[in-house]
């Protein structure tokens, strides 16, 4: 709900409510919001809603070194499936992969709860980086 305030598909009041049902809980500490949940008057004129609304395809596009994208099984930020499609017809010639019981940052354990790096990530990424030399 707050991602669409963001992106001009709610109204600020079904936003704040939302957020103010789960402000009391535990975890309400551990998500990502700007300002803490508080609302802009204007979303538009953020920077969260500039950061949501980059689309990199265009960028991607000109790029002509080898390119390699890690997703994680457990990514609750990334539109997987969607994402690797975008990057398919963007760049078909970069390498994909994806992680096998990881996060959004590569990490093992419970999800988004800081645990270690994956070592299968850190030996894929090596490996990538030794064909490349």
């Amino acid at each position: 709900m707050v991602n669409d305030y963001y992106r001009g598909r709610a109204t600020r009041s079904d936003a704040e409510r939302t957020i103010e049902s789960a402000r009391h809980e535990q975890w309400f500490s551990q998500i990502l919001l700007p300002n803490s949940g508080n609302l802009p008057d204007d979303p538009k004129r953020t920077k969260w809603s500039a950061a949501m609304e980059y689309d990199p395809t265009e960028v991607l596009r000109r790029v002509r070194v080898p390119i390699l994208f890690f997703f994680a099984e457990t990514d609750r930020w990334v539109p997987v499936e969607e994402s690797i499609a975008n990057i398919r017809r963007s760049v078909p010639t970069a390498t994909i992969v994806r992680m096998q019981g990881v996060d959004h940052y590569m990490q093992t354990g419970t999800p988004d709860s800081g645990g270690p790096t994956s070592k299968r990530y850190v030996n894929r990424l090596v490996e990538w980086l030794r064909k490349l030399l």
